[in-house]
């Protein structure tokens, strides 16, 4: 890798016997030149990772011996020239990450000489080209990420070299055509994100040698065959999350030992989990929004030899009774615990803060009961140890208690929801002091006192605390009343107005001043101090006496803590004192 700039010099068209140029991974820009079509012995074309723009010279399908044309990752428009289809020597093409706008050309998958595809993340559109040739050498073909459309060519079994098909993220229609199942070395496959609909053939699940099978937010419906776990012995990531699909998890998906990603979200399976604690390789376990069942809980049990789990998602279910203590035997390396929307019941086990890996742990919306986490703090067995926790939700249960003090430990934390339970207290001050905390949900609780002030608190629409009658704030800006402190509370300040007493003062005098001194001994924290202290300063102005100081006039101002600060302007003295 170099760093290279500017444009790629006309010059190098003159060096006749040139084989290949790969200026990859710079920052090149401008057109690709149409005059590299003079360097006839050209043979690999390399300018990935680059910011040229500007169409795909026409001329590049006519180099006899070019075999080799990577272009991905650049700002390339325009269409793919079709004499580059037709290119008798071309192997390899890769324009991905461009914003090639066209139909596939016909020719690109009939050539004979063509073993690497990849257009993915361009703007095309169309349809997928019939494969007409057989025996295609053809082993990767990406056309994901793009706007193609119509049904996935029956054709596509003459590809029988293939061992990576990627048509995800397109609109593509229809079924999966039997004869995909044909492609007997097909390792990977994806599907992910069209609207693919109907039964997927049972024969797709026998092919052997997949090591990764998406099909994901599809329509598909029907039963996964309960022999998935032995037909494919190799799978090591199967994705089918978001379709329609029912019945229950095989449980022949034990004996898949390289399985590390298990996703079967967003479907219709019912009944209870098998046990997976033979599957020593996984990583990530989500089972959320289907209609499973927890049973006794055993397969929970059973996941704890799975010491590479980083997700388990069992959100969205049925699951029923108390969470066993046994969660908190899972892997250390678990980042991820969804338990959101089902019935469970009780305590959260305490224990659970032995998951110190946790970035996200949700319960919200549940039954949960009993105090609220009240030994969390507490080390080694608390939730103040997951200092790595960065989404906390236990919102919508039936917890209690104040916010535990162990929630300083979680300085990580980005969202955290504790509402609509029975959460009483203050606001803890430590919550002004989290850096990275976008999202403070605290409404509809039982909390009192005063909210706390900075960081997340300057933000009234990212903090929620309505709900809570018992708040007041320092500031309007959070819509709750002002605080009005108690004087236990504060630090008392006094602010005493020294008046020195003649003794030869008549006695309307004498009674007046007695009766101000006896008031200006002021709290300014007390309600309608200011005003007082206006009127005690008032009647000391009206007193004459040739032996008072007079009072030119008042001042009033906030000290650096917010206090209000009330002060008499004398005149000059002379003598450093009251005593003129």
């Amino acid at each position: 890798m170099n760093s290279l700039d500017g444009g790629i010099p006309y010059a190098i068209s003159s060096c006749s016997r040139l084989e290949v140029i790969s200026l990859q991974s710079n920052s090149l820009e401008g057109e690709v030149p149409q005059t590299l079509a003079q360097c006839s012995f050209l043979q690999q074309i390399v300018l990935s990772n680059n910011n040229l723009q500007g169409s795909i010279p026409f001329q590049f399908g006519l180099l006899p011996n070019l075999s080799i044309i990577l272009l991905s990752s650049n700002k390339l428009t325009g269409i793919i020239p079709k004499l580059l289809g037709s290119s008798k020597s071309l192997t390899k093409v890769n324009l991905k990450n461009n914003s090639i706008s066209c139909e596939i050309p016909l020719a690109l998958f009939n050539n004979t000489n063509l073993s690497y595809v990849d257009l993915s993340r361009n703007h095309l559109s169309g349809s997928i080209p019939p494969f007409s040739q057989t025996s295609l050498p053809l082993q990767f073909l990406s056309i994901a990420e793009n706007n193609l459309s119509g049904e996935i060519p029956v054709s596509v079994g003459n590809i029988s070299s293939l061992s990576f098909l990627l048509l995800s993220q397109n609109n593509l229609q229809g079924s999966i055509p039997d004869s995909l199942c044909e492609i007997a070395d097909l390792r990977i496959l994806k599907l992910q994100y069209n609207n693919l609909l109907g039964i997927v053939p049972p024969a797709l699940f026998n092919i052997s040698s997949l090591t990764y099978l998406s099909l994901s937010n599809n329509q598909f419906v029907g039963t996964i065959p309960t022999n998935i776990g032995i037909t494919l012995p190799n799978i090591i990531e199967l994705i089918i999350g978001g379709n329609q699909f029912e019945g229950q998890i095989p449980m022949s998906l034990a004996n898949s030992s390289n399985l590390k990603n298990l996703d079967i979200r967003n479907n219709l399976f019912t009944g209870h989990i098998p046990s997976l604690g033979l599957l020593s390789n996984l990583k990530i376990l989500n089972l959320g929004t289907n209609k499973l069942q927890a049973g006794d809980w055993t397969f929970v049990s059973s996941l704890t030899n799975c010491t590479q789990l980083q997700m388990l998602c069992l959100n969205f279910n049925g699951f029923e009774g108390k969470i066993p203590k046994s969660i908190a035997n899972l892997s250390k390396s678990l980042e991820v615990l969804l338990l959101t929307e089902n019935k469970l019941i009780g305590d959260i086990p305490s224990e659970i803060g032995k998951l110190t890996g946790l970035n996200v742990l949700t319960f919200e919306r549940n039954m949960l009961t009993g105090i609220f986490l009240t030994h969390l703090g507490e080390i080694p067995s608390t939730l103040g140890d997951c200092l790595l926790l960065q989404s906390l939700h236990l919102e919508v249960n039936f917890l209690k208690g104040s916010i535990p003090i162990s929630i300083i430990n979680l300085r990580g934390i980005i969202e955290m929801d504790l509402s609509q339970k029975n959460l009483s207290g203050e606001i803890p001050e430590f919550f002004g002091s989290f850096s990275f905390l976008k999202i403070l949900n605290l409404s509809f609780n039982d909390l009192n006192g005063k909210v706390p002030k900075g960081g997340v608190f300057h933000n009234s629409s990212v903090v929620f605390i309505q709900g809570n009658n018992k708040l007041c704030a320092t500031s309007p800006m959070l819509q709750l009343p002002l605080c009005v402190e108690s004087p236990t509370k504060r630090k008392k300040i006094f602010y005493i107005l020294a008046i020195l007493v003649p003794g030869d003062l008549d006695s309307y005098t004498e009674v007046a001043l007695t009766w101000t001194y006896a008031q200006v001994l002021l709290r300014l924290d007390q309600f309608g101090a200011p005003n007082n202290f206006i009127t005690e300063c008032e009647a000391l102005r009206n007193i004459p006496h040739r032996h008072l100081m007079r009072v030119i006039s008042l001042c009033s101002t906030f000290d650096p803590a917010g206090n209000e600060f009330k002060a008499l302007i004398l005149e000059h003295m002379a003598n450093g004192n009251l005593e003129s």
